[in-house]
């Protein structure tokens, strides 16, 4: 009595639900912030909200000015001037797709090499969550509970479902003498129909994973 509390351990608690909702939001959450910036950098290249004026509507504005000179050459059969001005128009017209198309080819190659730098990153978390696994599973062979490395290892399984669907299972691993540690398993979402993946197995404890590709 009188000697105050007493703290007899820490633990961590999660609720797998939450964790399944908030994961399957990020990842669509990432996929509609990669497309958004995509048709952002297209709108910039195609900005034909105004009439001409500063670079927006001017594709719209050439075409217009194109079909008049081709109504005027109808009146106008065989005068030499107006086979001119509908040619000057034309090239005006080619020259604007001749520019968007050099700016969309620049686009394509930054848009894939933001690709390639995502799955160097997705596959930087697969290696640093098999780590983790790792360490997490001699902390709690020597009796530890290794929560600091719990939380860090859960944020990187955050991060890593704004880039793809995944499903996250817990299981028990036998280490021998009957004692049992926590063992995480982390497979694509096989119910995701937009993927096409049959749950390819990504992380398996701390053990091999499997990593993602360009066609993956």
């Amino acid at each position: 009595m009188g000697a105050g509390a007493l703290c007899t351990g820490v633990s961590q608690l999660r609720d797998p639900y939450l964790d399944i909702r908030y994961r399957t939001s990020m990842s669509s959450v990432g996929a509609y912030d990669r497309k958004l910036g995509s048709l952002q950098s297209l709108s910039a290249i195609f900005d034909e909200v105004a009439k001409g004026e500063k670079d927006s509507g001017v594709l719209e504005k050439a075409m217009n000015e194109l079909f008049k000179e081709i109504q005027n050459i109808n009146g106008h059969p065989g005068r030499d001037e107006y086979n001119n001005i509908v040619r000057g128009e034309a090239e005006k017209v080619v020259n604007w797709f001749r520019d968007y198309a050099e700016q969309l080819e620049t686009l394509q190659k930054e848009q894939e090499a933001l690709y390639k730098q995502d799955i160097d990153r997705v596959n930087t978390i697969l290696t640093s969550i098999r780590d983790l696994n790792e360490q997490i599973k001699k902390e709690n062979i020597h009796g530890g509970d290794a929560l600091e490395l719990k939380d860090e290892r859960n944020l990187l399984i955050d991060e890593l479902s704004k880039y793809v669907r995944i499903d996250v299972i817990y299981e028990e691993e036998d280490v021998g003498a009957g004692y049992m540690v926590d063992k995480l398993v982390i497979k694509l979402d096989g119910n995701d129909p937009k993927s096409g993946n049959d749950g390819a197995t990504l992380i398996d404890g701390h053990g091999n994973f499997g990593s993602i590709d360009g066609d993956g």
